[in-house]
């Protein structure tokens, strides 16, 4: 459980995160001229140089604002949000099961299909019942 709980107290500092968000999005404005650079007017050259700019730009970008919400989705496996985070209410839920399948299972579930027939009862007899269609006016 320690190493557990040093994923949620330690953290990726605020000023790396935002000095990762500030590279994302001006390096490629500084890296523009570069890759204007491929494209070559010198009819000698193979023409894919203005396409290999754009491609070289929108790889970049995708590439590292992937591998920026990557690290935002793995900051905190708790919060619930990513689709390999901890399920809390699931773990709890299970583990509210678990007596039922133990040594003592079968009288505790004995005990609880009685309290939910006298729930089921209950709620029976308080007017909870289907209502055959008709209005009784």
């Amino acid at each position: 459980f320690e190493s557990v709980k040093s994923l949620k107290d330690y953290e990726t500092p605020r000023g790396l995160r935002k000095l990762c968000y500030f590279l994302i999005m001006t390096t490629p404005i500084l890296l523009a001229p570069y890759w204007a650079n491929f494209c070559v007017d010198d009819p000698d050259e193979i023409e894919m140089g203005c396409l290999a700019s754009y491609f070289v730009g929108i790889l970049y970008v995708i590439i590292t604002s992937t591998l920026l919400h990557v690290q935002e989705a793995l900051e905190d496996p708790f919060d619930g949000d990513g689709i390999d985070d901890i399920k809390w209410d699931l773990f709890g839920s299970q583990l509210d099961i678990m007596p039922l399948h133990g040594p003592d299972g079968p009288k505790l579930r004995a005990q609880w299909k009685e309290e939910e027939a006298k729930l089921k009862a209950a709620a029976e007899g308080a007017g909870y019942q289907q209502s055959d269609g008709k209005d009784k006016a």
